[in-house]
């Protein structure tokens, strides 16, 4: 028994770190992009950090900010702009210092900057264009 907790021990021990997105470089696009782009990602890492309850919370920041993007839309052509804004912002800086910085510095605390970056090309392809698509949205609807 005594045996069979060293090697796991051992095997954990020296398993190799997962492949993550920097969490920084992920909050510094998620101003550009969306903190929604953000949220998704922070998710990702955690799924591969094996942090299955980290990346539901993620994921919730991923809906709430969704509801919160929904809700700053609607409020718009009620002459709400400068509201909708606010929501949004406060909902920008609650993510950015309630989970992205979190994860950064959870994988700062566990890995270093010793683990492999995920390539950004793709992600970041694909928040452009959904970002394309919602302002196209917006436009054409307002």
């Amino acid at each position: 028994m005594k045996e069979e907790q060293s090697n796991s021990a051992h095997t954990s021990a020296t398993c190799a770190p997962p492949s993550l997105w920097n969490p920084n470089a992920l909050a510094n696009w998620s101003l550009l992009l969306s903190p929604l782009f953000g949220a998704y990602l922070v998710a990702e890492n955690y799924k591969a950090m094996e942090k299955a309850s980290d990346a539901k919370k993620a994921m919730e920041w991923f809906y709430i900010g969704s509801a919160v993007l929904l809700s700053t839309f609607l409020l718009v052509p009620f002459g709400l702009f400068g509201a909708s804004m606010v929501i949004y912002i406060g909902y920008l800086f609650s993510w950015y210092f309630m989970s992205a910085r979190r994860q950064n510095s959870a994988v700062l605390l566990k890995y270093g900057k010793s683990y492999e970056r995920r390539p950004w090309g793709k992600v970041l392809v694909i928040g452009i264009a959904a970002n394309v698509v919602w302002q196209v949205i917006v436009k054409v609807t307002l």
